[in-house]
């Protein structure tokens, strides 16, 4: 593709138009991941109280501590400490602890 039609393209994109002007569609592709976003940060808020409680402890211990007391993942499984410290970051919790 040429610098020109590439400057053009991301310009239209700038403008929120297709390069001859059309409006650009949102597709399915937002609207799913607009979606997902809202299920994740509802998730977030169901289990911030134990997440919160557990703001003491390393990312790997509060994974064990959520894992030993049955609470699960929106998928249903194990936390790791990857998840924990997202869901603390989503929730605006800071820690103490560090892994």
């Amino acid at each position: 593709m040429s610098k020109r039609t590439t400057e053009a393209l991301a310009a239209a994109k700038v403008r929120g138009t297709t390069r001859d002007g059309r409006p650009l569609k949102l597709g399915n592709y937002a609207r799913i991941a607009n979606a997902k976003q809202e299920a994740t940060a509802a998730r977030a808020e169901a289990v911030r109280t134990a997440i919160a409680s557990t703001l003491r402890l390393s990312a790997t211990a509060a994974a064990d501590d959520l894992n030993r007391r049955g609470i699960t993942t929106a998928s249903g499984k194990r936390w790791q400490a990857t998840q924990v410290i997202r869901a603390r970051r989503r929730l605006g919790l800071t820690t103490i602890a560090s892994d």
